[in-house]
């Protein structure tokens, strides 16, 4: 049989607070760190990259209407259900 190692109540008290405390600390200063970094991402959005994605959603969705029922009319005679048997 093993013996087992009887500690009094106030040494594990003063264990569990120390080791909650460290724990507590360390999620209080990941939580300062995710904060930091999402307002970092917010202010490096710069006015020429909300441009470029407006022109490119423009140019896409203008190539997209021009040339979109042609493509589809071309694509959609490969589907199963409009092939002769």
């Amino acid at each position: 049989m093993q013996r087992v190692k009887v500690q009094s109540i106030e040494q594990l008290i003063a264990e569990n607070t120390q080791k909650i405390t460290k724990r507590s600390s360390v999620r209080r200063k990941r939580k300062i760190l995710i904060l930091k970094r999402r307002k970092r991402m917010i202010n490096d959005i710069t006015t020429s990259q909300i441009l470029g994605t407006i022109f490119y959603t423009i140019v896409v969705f203008g190539i997209g209407a021009l040339s979109g029922k042609k493509i589809w009319y071309w694509a959609r005679k490969f589907f199963p259900w409009n092939k002769d048997s």
